[in-house]
């Protein structure tokens, strides 16, 4: 293998970019805000359906009789002690607000059927908390079955990164901005004028994460740095500019 030499060709700079304007720190914080709150949504619909599957993998049964209780709880007595019956589990599974240590001693005991009996005479709520704040206080003989804590630790995690990985990877690679930076009238150029790859900007996305490794010290760099340049830009040498509308990219040759 011939030895690497270094090139300073890797470190030209685009003559368009001297005396663009850049954003100021509040206003790139408040870009990056407002695409983490379009992401919430998103993010736990993922979180749901990855759950969902998992459950249906794993629990059938209890797939079935969440998604019953959900969008089509029956009236019929026999039919709701049906649902009870398949429904107690899960309840006890996540620890259901509202839940009485009977039914748990019957499902722990395998005494479905008691357990539905005493589930029959309760109001059961489904809800779905996004904020994850405190519950609420019950009503008396109410059952909470919260959707948010059928999603495993791991497949939240895993949603939390993936959703946003591609959200921001893609529309930073294919458009060069996200709703939110286009929204506050930002853009991401690389400081050598091309246009980044998808794997640059899935790498400039990880690298958001060493903000945690610096224990958010490396915002400092907003207002330190002369050009706003933060960890992830000095990954794959980006800058984060003020987009102007006369100027289609910073890249393309004027006419």
């Amino acid at each position: 293998m011939p030895d690497r030499r270094f090139d300073p060709q890797a470190l030209t700079l685009d003559p368009a970019l001297s005396g663009q304007p850049l954003p100021s720190p509040r206003r790139r914080l408040a870009a990056f805000a407002l695409d983490y709150a379009l992401l919430l949504l998103p993010t736990l619909a993922a979180a749901l359906t990855f759950a969902a599957l998992a459950l249906r993998l794993t629990d059938a049964t209890g797939y079935a009789a969440v998604k019953t209780a959900v969008f089509a709880m029956p009236r019929e007595p026999q039919a709701q002690h049906a649902l009870m019956r398949d429904l107690a589990p899960v309840l006890v599974r996540i620890d259901a607000d509202g839940l009485s240590a009977a039914v748990k001693a019957d499902v722990e005991d395998g005494n479905l059927d008691a357990a539905a009996d005493r589930l029959a005479t309760i109001d059961l709520l489904v809800s779905l908390d996004v904020g994850g704040g405190q519950p609420k206080n019950l009503a008396t003989n109410t059952v909470r079955l919260a959707l948010e804590r059928l999603i495993p630790d791991g497949i939240r995690t895993a949603a939390l990164f993936l959703v946003p990985a591609i959200y921001f990877a893609f529309a930073t690679w294919r458009w060069g901005t996200t709703i939110g930076k286009r929204l506050f009238g930002l853009r991401v150029v690389r400081l050598d004028g091309r246009r980044l790859t998808l794997v640059e900007s899935i790498e400039r996305f990880g690298a958001y994460f060493g903000v945690f490794g610096t224990l958010g010290l490396g915002l400092l760099d907003l207002w330190r740095d002369p050009n706003g340049r933060l960890g992830h830009d000095h990954a794959v040498d980006t800058v984060v500019v003020r987009a102007l509308p006369s100027r289609p990219t910073l890249a393309a040759p004027l006419d």
